[in-house]
């Protein structure tokens, strides 16, 4: 049953009074007379702690910084809409007819005098790790790649540089139902319905706001569907608010965001900007590599270290890349709260790192098939391997087995050769445009661009991608984590106590932080390569797929007709972040996504949902680059993004033209 349709008898209604300004102070609430029956709740009337509890149980990280969001704003102003006050009555007409006579009074930062939007670093990292110790034996070829050649000094001729920039939007997540709690107390005890993935959480939070003991707040958890993402620490917000009404009024009290609230005020998923720059010897060797990325989290930083942690892990990718200079941080804003959604942002992190490579092989005129082959961390024939990070894997890496077979099943040599030849004998935009023009010379030039469109030919390209997954509990969002059984997830025999604490229970980078890394989240990861082709029709600039393949290794499935729709509503949702589109498309509106499953041998469950999130985004944007021959690095790519692209004024003719940097010497 949802939390939308539980009604008990004689339930009152919320509706939150929300901050006007993206950063500031609180001044005052105005707020008329209210009926009998109607009040308005204020941080004042907290009895207990007006903050979500921790990430870390006990007294002395209860109040851990990273989790300070407020349940009701006093003086300090986050974000735009935080919650100020709650108007609560029996009849949710009145209380939208009431909402419109109450005024909230803030007064803006900028004209306080004071920095708009600051600023906050929640998280850094600054780590060198070797990848390829051959290719450390030449890197004197080229200086750090922390500061490749800034100009000030000339690079060795037999150095070449490739540097590109990657972005990827924060993004609204698409749950079915709106973020929802009722709350009423039978005696002493406090009961919350709530749709969580951490009902551990609710239970706390809930529990420090009323100032009463953990055993005297029940959590009646609903199903939380398929939800991409504000099931984690959100429903824990809506709930203690719901509970605080309900204590407040002495009544069972429904709390239901609009959607529209639920549009503009729900987290999101982390923006991020991620810059890397590669050193290439003579033989086209990667020899060092630079890598620089910067997350926003908006406001409050939930989940900083998690987050950036497997940010840098992904950007490092399956190659061997020199010696690596990586530096991060996660950052905070005046803006909504940003974070997990559909993973803790490996899904940037990968597809920065495939997008980066795919230029690196184009920049060696060679196969991506061939390329990812020869320099994967792993060998032909497997034996041990060490992640960059300096794990070793317990079971042999099946790289190759899968890469080849998703190839095998898409023909993509073949049709990638193909693709190539076309792009590189001038399906360009500037060659089509002097051919037309030849022989159309009474059309006016703003005219001429229609006819050319009408006049080509669709154009095709294909992509590949690979990622893996760890099998820590604690990053897993985009299943349901208290389900059993679940294909997606570890098997969980005492659901509450395996959630009670959310701790660094699985650190992915040994002693960035002084933290000792747990080796058996990666020791056994799932692994997945995709294929996607797609065929642009030059009118509408819309890329439409063609064929979506995955193959994976995923350890021991316990249900493979799971594992395959889990695996299919993130893929849809994950090319729906692709193409930049607010709502996830129906399953009949996209492509039969193909998946094939390598048996393991390991009766080792590994996470699965991921890994949709870290390889389509990159093999549908390196298809959409082999088709208009420009390179796109960022997300998302729409129609919009392709025409500008494809305008004479931004270098159409070649790589040069998309949104991405290239430098050689």
């Amino acid at each position: 049953m949802s939390v939308d349709a539980v009604f008990l008898k004689g339930m009152y209604f919320v509706r939150t009074l929300r901050s006007p300004v993206r950063s500031g102070r609180l001044l005052s609430i105005d707020c008329p007379v209210l009926p009998e029956g109607y009040c308005l709740i204020r941080a004042k009337d907290i009895p207990g702690r007006n903050v979500l509890a921790g990430a870390f149980a006990g007294p002395d990280t209860d109040f851990n910084p990273a989790f300070s969001h407020p349940i009701l704003a006093e003086t300090e102003i986050l974000y735009e809409g935080q919650p100020a006050a709650l108007l609560v009555g029996p009849d949710e007409a009145e209380i939208a007819k009431l909402e419109d006579s109450i005024l909230v009074n803030c007064v803006d930062a900028g004209e306080a005098g004071e920095t708009d939007a600051p600023l906050r670093v929640y998280a850094e990292r600054n780590i060198t790790v070797e990848t390829d110790a051959k290719a450390a034996k030449s890197s004197h070829a080229a200086k750090a790649a922390g500061d490749i050649y800034d100009g000030e000094d000339t690079p060795p001729r037999q150095v070449r540089l490739i540097e590109t920039y990657h972005t990827t939007p924060d993004a609204e997540h698409n749950a079915p139902e709106c973020t929802g709690a009722v709350a009423f107390f039978e005696g002493a005890r406090c009961v919350i319905h709530t749709a969580s993935q951490w009902p551990r959480h609710v239970r706390r939070s809930a529990a420090g706001m009323l100032n009463i003991d953990e055993a005297h707040v029940e959590i009646m958890r609903e199903p939380p569907g398929v939800h991409f993402d504000a099931k984690v620490w959100y429903p824990s917000l809506i709930a203690a608010q719901a509970a605080l009404a309900a204590f407040i009024t002495k009544k069972p009290v429904k709390f239901m965001l609009s959607r529209e609230e639920e549009r503009r005020y729900s987290p999101r998923r982390a923006a991020s900007e991620i810059q890397i720059r590669s050193a290439l010897d003579e033989e086209g060797r990667i020899v060092e590599t630079g890598i620089d990325i910067e997350a926003d989290l908006g406001a409050c930083g939930f989940f900083a270290d998690e987050i950036i942690d497997q940010m840098a892990l992904a950007s490092l990718g399956l190659y061997r890349l020199g010696t690596v200079t990586l530096r991060a941080r996660a950052v905070g804003t005046a803006s909504v709260p940003k974070g997990a959604f559909s993973g803790f942002g490996m899904a940037q992190g990968f597809f920065a790192i495939e997008r980066h490579i795919t230029r690196v092989v184009d920049e060696a005129r060679v196969s991506p098939l061939e390329w990812k082959l020869e320099r994967a961390i792993v060998k032909q024939g497997g034996g041990p391997v060490k992640l960059p990070i300096g794990i070793m894997l317990q079971k042999p890496l099946s790289l190759h087995a899968v890469i080849n077979k998703v190839c095998a099943q898409t023909d993509f040599a073949r049709k990638w050769a193909a693709y190539d030849l076309s792009r590189r004998r001038g399906y360009a935009w500037e060659y089509a445009r002097e051919r037309v023009q030849e022989h159309v010379q009474e059309y006016p030039d703003e005219c001429l661009e229609h006819l050319i469109v009408d006049k080509l030919s669709p154009v095709r390209g294909i992509g590949l991608a690979v990622a893996y997954q760890g099998t820590g509990l604690l990053y897993r969002t985009g299943g349901d984590p208290l389900s059993e059984p679940n294909v997606s997830l570890l098997p969980l025999p005492d659901k509450e106590a395996a959630m009670s604490e959310i701790r660094y229970q699985s650190d992915p980078v040994q002693n960035w932080a002084g933290r000792t890394c747990d080796q058996k989240t990666f020791s056994h990861p799932a692994l997945c390569a995709a294929v996607i082709e797609v065929e642009i029709e030059k009118v509408e600039y819309k890329p439409q797929v063609r064929c979506i393949r995955l193959c994976v290794e995923g350890g021991k499935i316990l249900s493979v007709q799971d594992a395959r729709n889990t695996l299919t509503i993130c893929g849809i949702a994950a090319l729906a972040w692709a193409q930049g589109k607010r709502e996830v498309p129906n399953i009949k509106d996209v492509p039969n996504i193909e998946i094939d499953f390598i048996p393991s041998g390991s009766d080792r469950v590994c996470g699965l949902e991921e890994l949709a999130f870290s390889t389509i985004p990159a093999a549908y944007a390196s298809a959409v680059s082999q088709a208009l021959n420009i390179s796109f690095d960022s997300l998302p790519i729409r129609p919009v993004e392709i025409w500008r692209a494809l305008r004479p004024e931004s270098g159409e003719n070649g790589e040069k033209g998309g949104n991405g940097k290239e430098g050689e010497a």
